[in-house]
């Protein structure tokens, strides 16, 4: 089962979060939280390190269809179908996490 059909997703209807995340987290663990946007890298390697990955529910509009600095849900939703079908991929992501805060604390001791 690919990750459109675990997370039923649906041409015709635009996801809920809530509901993505349930699905998610029944099948790999890890958690869907809706941010507001771009957030700093350290709140997301923060989330990422208690198995959440931010996603807004933002929908781009006919105007930004070429590009958008700003994240958008479709993209968002896009790379946690893939992720769901790689739970050794979310275990990796989460040590490497762990690793670039341990960094980041190392730097501001120093």
């Amino acid at each position: 089962m690919d990750g459109t059909e675990q997370l039923n997703l649906s041409p015709d209807k635009i996801p809920y979060l809530n509901e993505l995340s349930q699905v998610f987290h029944k099948t790999t663990g890890w958690k869907v939280a809706r941010v507001p946007g771009l957030i700093q890298s350290q709140n997301f390697f923060e989330l990422l390190r208690r198995r959440v990955f931010p996603s807004t529910d933002y929908i781009r509009g006919k105007e930004e269809l070429d590009y958008t600095p700003a994240p958008d849900l479709f993209h968002d939703i896009f790379d946690i179908c893939h992720y769901s079908q790689i739970k050794v991929l979310l275990h990796s992501i989460r040590n490497l996490v762990k690793l670039r805060l341990m960094q980041k604390v190392k730097t501001v001791l120093s």
